[in-house]
């Protein structure tokens, strides 16, 4: 790779990646505005069980089995050859598989939602059917939501971040409004599910038509052959191994919380890990585009190993500076934000938020030594490696919260830090030492903890958590302007191309 297709590519991932980070935070901003709203609207009870719908959902919608990740690259491997045969067949496969998939998921969602309705404890007969009937609802939500997957999996493909970015903020800002428009008239959760339904199906059309869109002059039909569907099935169940992992920290936890705690301590967790959450998906974002870069330079690394090392350190930089930046700002801003989410709560709430923006702040590191891992092959040890932790951490969760109760359960999610193990193995790929890459990081992470352990044992004090994050962060501006000039000097020119 030559240094202008290097420029190139690196003013793709810069677009990208700002594309990428301007609509999730447009999704954080209505995360966080949905959340204290609703709670307030239909209660803490009610937004456990709307978080109980959420989270099966979530699980349920595991049987993508890895199929969206495989049709971008499947799909971008097409691209690059230039040969609208093999991009056909690879459409045919993903189509062909996820419409069994999202059928047999749906089925089983409409014929498991009154059994799993009895997995909260204390509720009363009308909960019990109300929760039955939108868990049902939630069948032709993951119908049509795995479609979507597929479907953004070709746009990613085709490097449509921009329009992926606007049907998800657009999606997403859709059912905010329609849920908190249904919760301010009284409506449930069963109207909540109700107007789910009516969004994803119309923003399947949506995708389905700009999907068709970027297929212009490409003649489309159905071409299934035997050695691609075994490649895709391959690769998709191997990466599906790290997505249950995933599945088990995010949504099965939830569950767990709610089965041993009630739907109120569920709604509390659901709240926080919500916001948490956000860490991690912003900060993937902004690394996100690195993906295929640093794959296409893997496939011949022994000609392209220092530039390789060298776009691997600023997809370090830019995930620990985004990972720990945000979660700073929300440790600093937590005596704030809990009481707008939940009203009312305990100095112990507050120490669960601030443990949990911790651990998530930390874990969300994890995502370039995980690309770097896929790019070299090796996806079933990265797979295998996240199962692991996400078994662990379920483990933890369930342990605390029969222990402690809900500081406990927040303290487990510490389990999926082990997750960060992904570069002891990623950076064998690139020849480097651990102190090498320890390096790159070892700065922001001492902001981090200093931070961190200062502002963890305050009561509920706005004042000098603010202070002591703003300190922060000027420090992590610095490290990363110092660090990465150039590159912050090509982001300017993107965002200001006649100042500078």
């Amino acid at each position: 790779m030559d240094k202008v297709e290097l420029s190139g590519a690196m003013q793709s991932m810069i677009r990208s990646g700002v594309y990428n980070i301007v609509g999730a935070a447009i999704r954080l901003f209505l995360s966080l505005l949905t959340i204290p709203l609703l709670t307030r609207l239909i209660g803490l009870d009610g937004y456990g069980l709307l978080s109980f719908v959420i989270a099966v959902i979530g699980v349920i919608t595991l049987a993508d089995a890895g199929l969206s990740l495989s049709t971008t690259v499947f799909a971008a491997r097409d691209l690059s050859t230039d040969n609208p045969q093999d991009l056909m067949e690879t459409l045919t496969v993903t189509l062909l598989m996820m419409l069994v998939l999202a059928s047999l998921a749906a089925v089983i969602l409409l014929l498991a939602a009154y059994p799993l309705s009895g997995l909260l404890p204390d509720l009363s007969p009308g909960q019990r059917n109300d929760l039955a009937c939108a868990l049902a609802l939630g069948a032709p939500v993951i119908w049509a939501r795995l479609h979507q997957q597929v479907l953004i999996g070709l746009k990613q493909a085709y490097n449509r971040f921009g329009l992926i970015n606007i049907l998800q903020t657009t999606q997403t800002g859709a059912l905010t409004l329609g849920w908190l428009l249904i919760a301010w008239r009284g409506g449930g959760i069963v109207l909540l599910m109700v107007w789910q339904v009516v969004v994803t199906l119309a923003f399947l059309v949506l995708h389905s038509i700009y999907g068709l869109r970027l297929l212009r002059g490409v003649a489309l039909r159905c071409v299934w052959t035997r050695p691609k569907a075994i490649s895709i099935i391959r690769y998709s169940l191997t990466t599906w191994i790290g997505l249950l992992g995933s599945s088990l920290f995010s949504h099965i936890d939830r569950l767990v919380v709610g089965a041993i705690l009630g739907s109120s301590m569920m709604g509390f967790y659901a709240a926080v890990t919500s916001v948490a959450a956000q860490i991690n998906a912003l900060s993937a974002m902004l690394v996100q585009p690195y993906f295929p870069v640093i794959t296409q330079m893997l496939m011949n690394r022994a000609a392209n190993l220092s530039q390789l090392r060298e776009q691997v350190r600023h997809a370090i930089a830019m995930n620990t500076a985004g990972s720990l930046g945000i979660g700073t700002m929300l440790l600093a801003c937590s005596a704030l934000i809990l009481p707008v989410l939940i009203p009312g709560a305990s100095i112990d709430l507050l120490t669960a938020f601030r443990i949990l923006i911790v651990i998530y702040s930390l874990y969300s590191m994890n995502a370039v030594g995980t690309y770097v891992l896929f790019g070299a092959d090796l996806i079933r040890l990265s797979s295998i490696l996240i199962l692991c932790c996400g078994l662990a951490t379920l483990g933890l969760i369930t342990l605390g919260a029969l222990s402690f109760g809900i500081v406990g359960s927040t303290v487990g999610n510490a389990g999926y830090i082990g997750t960060l193990a992904v570069y002891w193995f990623s950076m064998q790929q690139l020849v480097l030492t651990r102190w090498e890459w320890m390096a790159w990081i070892r700065v922001p992470l001492g902001i981090f903890f200093g931070g961190s352990a200062l502002i963890l044992p305050l009561p509920h004090r706005a004042d000098l958590p603010l202070l002591i994050g703003i300190v922060q962060i000027c420090a992590l501006s610095a490290w990363f302007m110092l660090t990465e000039r150039t590159l912050v000097q090509q982001v300017l020119r993107r965002l200001f191309p006649t100042r500078l």
